[in-house]
Parts: C-alpha cells; sequence; structure tokens
C-alpha cells in the first residue's frame, strides 16, 4: 500500500475540512491506498478551497494542479474545491465529498474515467469510489516502494 501525505489549508473552513476528511478516510478504506496528514512545512498535497469560477473554471466543482514525473507519478499537488460553484449548481454534502475523492484520485495517478459509476468519471457528482476505482489504484500500486 502507498501512502501520500497531505496538508488541510488554513483558508478552508471546518466543513470544508470535514468534506476532505470524508474524501480521505473512503480512499483510505479501499486498503490500496493510504493519505496521512503532513505539516506545513512537509507534505505532497495541499487540500484548499477556491472561489475562482470564471474562465476555464466556470462550471468546475473542483481541480487539481500536480507536479512530477513523465509516467504519472506526481511529487507534489495542489487540491481546490470550487465552493461558488457547490453552492451555485446546488451541490449536496454528498456531492461534495465525491468531488473532493475525485480530485483525490487524480493525486495518486488515476485519470477521466468513461465508466459511468467510477469516481473518476469526468462530470462527477454522484458517484462515490467504486470497485473498479480502488482496483485500479491496486494495479497502480501492486509493487512495494523501489521494486521494479
Amino acid at each position: 500500500m502507498a501512502t501520500r501525505s497531505s496538508d488541510l489549508c488554513h483558508s478552508a473552513s471546518s466543513y470544508e475540512r470535514h468534506v476532505y476528511q470524508a474524501a480521505i478516510q473512503a480512499w483510505n478504506a479501499t486498503g490500496h491506498f493510504k493519505f496521512v496528514p503532513g505539516t506545513t512545512a512537509h507534505h505532497q498535497i495541499t487540500l484548499g478551497t477556491s472561489n475562482a469560477t470564471s474562465g476555464q473554471y466556470y462550471r468546475l466543482a473542483g481541480i487539481t494542479f500536480s507536479t512530477g514525473y513523465t509516467n504519472g507519478y506526481y511529487t507534489k499537488a495542489q487540491v481546490y474545491l470550487l465552493t461558488r460553484n457547490f453552492v451555485r449548481y446546488h451541490y449536496s454534502y454528498t456531492d461534495q465529498v465525491h468531488v473532493a475523492e475525485h480530485e483525490l484520485g487524480h493525486t495518486i495517478g488515476l485519470e477521466h474515467s468513461r465508466d459511468r459509476h467510477s469516481v473518476m468519471l469526468a462530470d462527477n457528482r454522484y458517484n462515490g469510489i467504486s470497485a473498479a476505482d480502488s482496483a485500479a489504484v491496486h494495479l497502480r500500486y501492486r509493487l512495494p516502494v523501489g521494486r521494479l
């Protein structure tokens, strides 16, 4: 099982922190990947919120910016929940958790899926982590760290 440290941005409200924590618990429950808390000085993922909803972000509910290697393994990522669109498009708490699960899926190397039941469906707000999503993570991280 692979792990990745995360730091919850101080700009997030307690409600938004709860949304992220629920998404992290869902990924950790798969048993194939584990997010662990990091500190401001030492983490790989920063979790935050933004009200940016103009330009290319005008309909998005979440976005992930990543840096890493060409093989899809990331060294750093910034995840944002776009809270203004949550209100504008009437996202429920569960919808918001699914968006956070989707964005966290990107941080562990998952791309968009065409599977209508996948959390990684591009326009997802209704699907949680599916068995297929969990299997994809298991395949991606099936070897111990450093073993090829």
